[in-house]
């Protein structure tokens, strides 16, 4: 049986490797063989397994025979090298000896050549046997699989001659390229002259070794912090400088990590405490200490009784004991006893704490205010609800809006058509108006899908408070008596619309708690006096308040009910809401007939164009027809109509296939009208062979989504005029006059 080798190639030359491997073949068996042609290639394959021999061509077009020698010898792998060359070489075969290779022979020498790596193998073979040269291969893959980061530098040039694996996957360089460099290119703030001067002492052998902190500076800039430790070692007729770095940035990272924990703990809200498995106590936080009374003096080294009166029930302690030193977590109501003899009812939350090895030492504990976790469980809950409420909204709301669309264009030229029959033009005229509520609604639905920046919007402020009555009527009890009355002739104003939900929502909760024994609760909307403002006003006939606590409601912290009932925020926040909407708020209150508070916003005046109003005189003149897109019928329909109302020419379409079946026939465009969610991006498509077509083409793009939506479907809204839906006459006129207008601007 032929003897079984691994052999790496370094040749620029798939066919030469062929040749002197098919010549191996009929001597040896080939375990497996590989093929480098530049330095990093060969370093990686070196270090990636043990290699019977290296084949290398004396020059290649990225490396050469010497660096590969030098590279092997700095590894400190014990590898028969054979170089063959081109041409006979006498000064390139002397040098190749002189650094290590086992032969060198020229192409046209195949025999040569095996007779070479025969002999050599089978003195390697017996060297292996050798226990020390075992012993060296097994250090060398130590040093090539350290974690720890090692370094071979040259004492006369100071660039590295060797590095482990550790070094590339650090610093992000490759082998060829860490050959090329010095200490200075890689650790933060170090000049050669500053190197020279810490090494000397080394190097003149005054100190067997030197520790330095440094800096690692990767190639994309990482900072690895390290410690250094660099001796001299002998090899080969030459001194070398050995360094390796202990990399300490995840241990800084773990330390600071740690300490970052242990603020955390320290500054909780929670009160926590360590016990050993036997219930001594060994660490408590501050909040713990606040909650219970008790001082670290009192508490530490003593059993867990002392501020558990659990403990006194037997069963409750085992089961607690039992759960947590299985290694699960026990969750459930306690009480703590305060150092005056009182309780405190808690959430206890118990954790095992487990050692390296894995095994439960402590317990650690969590105790959370039961009445805070109660009012935090409330919130959730309605949060949740809310969010349901949301998402359920959201998935109608889009095709609600092609519903508004249809329906208040269809209205909107039915007013236009009629405009001399008052009765009947005034019927569509509120038909367009019941169109832009749904579109306020359907607004208002989404908003609870997701959380959004607060935004100013022109809101019915009889509308939100309706929406707030008809939630409180539904969870304040049987015995407080709801009486709403609006009579503000359905004014707007601008404001955050959730803001003043929640202002109306304190104020009414507020009510209820003046009211233990129930009462009536007085919810109106007039036009302020002098018809500039609205006023909201909530009432209630509760226990009213004195003159002093009058004066003092507003100031953030200030509460008249009792301790865990309040926490003194809500008239402020109220007050900081109101602010920032514009608005002001007055409380009247008679101790012991109740409080009244009056909320005034001003008014806006929406200038819209009805479309009953709208002449041809003030229309933007469009040559060419309007082509709309959209998968909704009734949609498209609408803005037809609308558009063929007011004198232009429309072409509808239900996506792009159908539009691209007529392009050719189209004839003059002046104006595209696009719905931007069409399905299998028909909209983007659409746009892109109109403009191939007409150039400078305005084109209008319409939806029913937010802005956020949109990006969740890979859409962008920038640059683009947009136009909401429902689309009504004057929103889609005035986009028309904005795209003319940047048409004008833009040269088109």
């Amino acid at each position: 049986m032929l003897p079984s080798v691994s052999v790496l190639f370094v040749e620029d030359s798939g066919v030469e490797k062929n040749r002197i491997l098919e010549a191996l073949k009929r001597h040896f068996t080939i375990e497996i063989h590989a093929l480098a042609s530049t330095t990093d290639e060969f370093h990686e394959l070196l270090t990636g397994r043990h290699w019977d021999m290296v084949v290398s061509e004396e020059y290649l077009s990225k490396t050469d025979a010497f660096e590969i020698l030098d590279i092997i010898n700095a590894s400190g792998r014990e590898i028969p090298v054979f170089v063959f060359s081109a041409y006979s070489d006498v000064r390139g075969a002397v040098e190749c000896v002189r650094r290590g290779a086992a032969d060198f022979r020229t192409k046209d020498d195949i025999a040569g050549l095996m007779e070479s790596v025969s002999g050599a193998l089978s003195r390697k073979k017996v060297r292996r046997e050798d226990y020390e040269e075992y012993e060296r291969e097994l250090l060398t893959d130590m040093i090539e699989e350290s974690r720890d980061l090692i370094f071979l530098i040259d004492e006369k040039s100071l660039r590295f001659r060797y590095v482990n694996r550790a070094v590339i996957e650090k610093t992000e360089y490759s082998f060829g390229e860490l050959r090329g460099m010095t200490p200075v290119d890689l650790v933060r703030n170090l000049s050669a002259e500053v190197l020279r001067e810490r090494l000397t002492g080394v190097s003149e052998g005054e100190q067997d070794k030197i520790v330095l902190f440094t800096e690692i500076v990767s190639k994309t800039g990482k900072v690895h912090q390290s410690e250094a430790t660099v001796q001299l070692v002998y090899r080969k007729n030459e001194n070398l400088f050995y360094a390796r770095l202990e990399d300490l940035s995840e241990k800084i990272r773990t330390h600071e990590n740690a300490m970052r924990m242990m603020q955390v703990v320290e500054h909780s809200t929670s009160g926590i405490f360590v016990t050993e498995k036997d219930g001594t106590v060994t660490y408590a936080n501050p909040k713990l200490h606040r909650q219970t009374g008790f001082g670290e003096k009192d508490i530490i080294g003593q059993n867990i009784k002392i501020i558990k009166n659990i403990i006194e029930d037997s069963e409750e302690y085992d089961r607690i004991w039992a759960t947590v030193l299985s290694g699960r977590r026990w969750a459930g109501r306690t009480k703590s006893i305060t150092k005056d003899g009182g309780q405190v009812e808690v959430l206890s939350f118990v954790s095992p704490i487990r050692n390296s090895k894995g095994e439960i030492t402590n317990l650690a504990f969590f105790d959370e205010d039961a009445t805070l976790a109660n009012e935090m469980k409330m919130q959730l809950i309605h949060a949740q609800k809310m969010e349901t409420l949301g998402e359920l909204a959201g998935g109608i709301a889009h095709d609600f809006n092609n519903v508004l669309t249809a329906i208040g264009g269809f209205a909107s030229v039915i007013s236009r058509k009629l405009k001399d029959r008052k009765d009947l033009s005034y019927l569509a005229d509120k038909l367009v108006e019941l169109s832009e509520s749904g579109r306020a609604l359907t607004q208002g639905l989404l908003g609870y899908s997701r959380k959004q920046e607060q935004e100013y919007r022109i809101i019915e402020l009889e509308r939100t408070v309706r929406k707030v009555t008809d939630i409180i009527s539904l969870v304040f009890p049987e015995d407080i008596v709801i009486d709403v009355e609006m009579n503000s002739g359905g004014a707007r104003i601008r404001a955050v619309e959730s803001q003043i939900e929640q202002i109306l929502l304190n104020l009414a909760n507020n009510a209820r708690d003046a009211m233990p024994d129930g009462g009536l609760l007085t919810v109106a909307s007039s036009k302020s006096p002098s018809g500039k403002s609205v006023l909201i006003r909530i009432g209630d006939t509760g226990t009213g308040m004195p003159a002093d606590v009058l004066a003092n409601i507003f100031k953030p912290f200030f509460t008249t009910k009792s301790e865990g009932k309040g926490t003194g925020l809500g008239l402020a926040i109220v007050k900081d809401l109101m602010d920032a909407n514009s608005g002001k708020i007055v409380c009247d209150s008679i101790l012991g007939h109740g409080t009244v508070f009056t909320l005034e916003f001003p008014f806006v005046d929406i200038d819209e164009i009805s479309c009953a109003a709208a002449t041809s005189d003030s229309l933007v003149k469009l040559k060419g027809s309007v082509v709309v897109i959209d998968d909704d019928p009734g949609v498209r329909e609408g803005i037809e109509t609308m558009l063929e109302e007011f004198g232009y020419r429309a072409v509808s379409f239900d996506g792009y296939p159908s539009m691209y079946n007529k392009l050719e026939h189209l004839g003059e465009v002046s104006l595209a009208v696009i719905d931007m969610v069409l399905a299998d991006s028909g909209s983007v498509i659409a746009a892109e062979a109109l403009l191939e077509k007409y150039g400078n083409l305005p084109i209008i793009y319409m939806t029913g989504y937010d802005d956020e939506s949109l990006k969740g479907k890979g859409i962008g809204s920038e640059g683009k005029i947009i136009l909401r839906k429902p689309v009504f006459a004057y929103s889609l006129l005035k986009a028309i006059a904005e795209a003319a207008s940047e048409k004008s601007v833009s040269g088109g």
